[in-house]
């Protein structure tokens, strides 16, 4: 789909068209060759970046363009060196598909877009050719024979079950009454009052707790503050929390700010996702590890072998 960027990357000026950022085995390669895999990105940028981060971060995406534009010449000389061919009517099949994708209703709207782009159908054809080629060369050198076996899977499982390990989960309801607050005047009488009448875990008397003395947020629904892993909760929490049963009042836990006074409305202990939960993900995962580095071996072959020159 990134061959369809010749349809909408706009005309550039001259200098941009032809400005050569590296040489591969003396073929050039530009800013246009570059700019059709980053065009889409770069559309978005400026919504995120301005000024000088959005300057490096163009050009960090375009050398990492560039990159990829390098090792797919020399995947392309490769596959012309060794004059493979591809089945008659893969292009064209190819050619249809994009069209249907991108609404375009005919060959001859086609050539009407390519002739305002100042390209032509030839050229089109050339590069939906290329990249086809390219494609299947790097399937069968690099993606073919990567197998991932049960045995993988299940080693992988083993030894990595804290990723697939839900930590252990509390539903709080909190009472916050701030030092600086509204109650700084009889701060430490009211911990006491409250200590001892929320002791039962009584949900009403919690309740109308937080509708009076609360500083804190969601006083409409009883101080909830919903679900928070306990991993996440803080030390002056975990250290007053005995046990996390359902209905128990812990508190005051006294901090720089606040006490809080804590009722465990729900609770979940942690969870392993079974092996048969997570094998797929698994697979699904070390195959595309094994496809990269396959790749990435490959194209550092390349390299190693090609003349390159980069000019910037």
């Amino acid at each position: 789909m990134l061959l369809f960027c010749l349809l909408i990357l706009p005309v550039m000026a001259k200098d941009e068209t032809i400005g050569i950022l590296a040489t591969v085995n003396g073929s050039p390669v530009t800013l246009a060759d570059v700019m059709e895999l980053t065009y889409t990105k770069e559309a978005q940028f400026p919504q995120f970046y301005k000024g000088e981060v959005l300057q490096k971060e163009l050009w960090k995406a375009r050398k990492e363009a560039l990159e990829t534009v390098i090792e797919r010449k020399l995947f392309f000389e490769e596959f012309k060196k060794n004059e493979y061919k591809l089945p008659r009517d893969m292009v064209e099949s190819n050619m249809d598909a994009l069209l249907k994708a991108f609404n375009v209703t005919s060959r001859n709207e086609l050539e009407n877009i390519l002739r305002e782009e100042g390209k032509n159908m030839g050229e089109f054809k050339s590069k939906i050719h290329e990249s086809i080629a390219v494609d299947a060369l790097i399937y069968a050198r690099c993606y073919r024979d990567v197998f991932v076996t049960p045995k993988d899977v299940n080693s992988y499982y083993d030894s990595h079950k804290s990723e697939f390990t839900s930590p252990a989960s509390v539903r709080l309801s909190v009472i916050t009454i701030k030092k600086t607050g509204v109650h700084k005047q009889n701060f430490e009488e009211l911990s006491k009052a409250l200590e001892r009448s929320l002791k039962s875990g009584d949900l009403e008397t919690f309740k109308d707790s937080v509708s009076l003395y609360s500083d804190g947020p969601n006083l409409e629904k009883g101080g909830d503050i919903g679900w928070i892993s306990v991993p996440e909760l803080r030390k002056e929490f975990t250290d007053i929390i005995k046990d996390y049963k359902k209905d128990t009042v812990y508190g005051p836990a006294d901090t720089n700010e606040a006490i809080y006074f804590l009722r465990i409305t729900d609770y979940t202990d942690s969870k392993v996702k079974t092996y048969q939960d997570c094998k797929s993900a698994i697979k699904e995962k070390l195959t595309e590890e094994a496809k990269n580095k396959s790749y990435d071996d490959y194209a550092k072959d390349m390299k190693a072998k090609a003349y390159i020159v980069y000019c910037i």
